[in-house]
């Protein structure tokens, strides 16, 4: 993760951070982790459409606010995010 993005994410008035499981370079586990390590306390939504029960209590142990399932409802996805 660059310095930069660390940086704006660590002073971001409000937000959050979508994380797919299967990303290039860093999957979304180990950007979840990356994030933790910095500091940085934004909520995590993690999304995936190669879930199973290991990686959800993998997400949520570390600190995942919602763990959702693709192909997903528009409003789960807002719900999340709002809350």
């Amino acid at each position: 993760m660059a310095p930069f993005i660390a940086g704006v994410l660590r002073n971001a008035a409000e937000g959050c951070i979508l994380l797919d499981v299967r990303m290039p370079q860093m999957d979304g586990l180990e950007v979840q982790k990356e994030l933790n390590e910095r500091g940085i306390a934004m909520p995590v939504i993690i999304l995936t459409g190669h879930g199973d029960v290991s990686i959800a209590v993998s997400a949520m142990k570390a600190g995942a606010v919602d763990f959702i399932e693709k192909p997903f409802e528009k409003a789960v996805l807002l719900a999340a995010i709002e809350s």
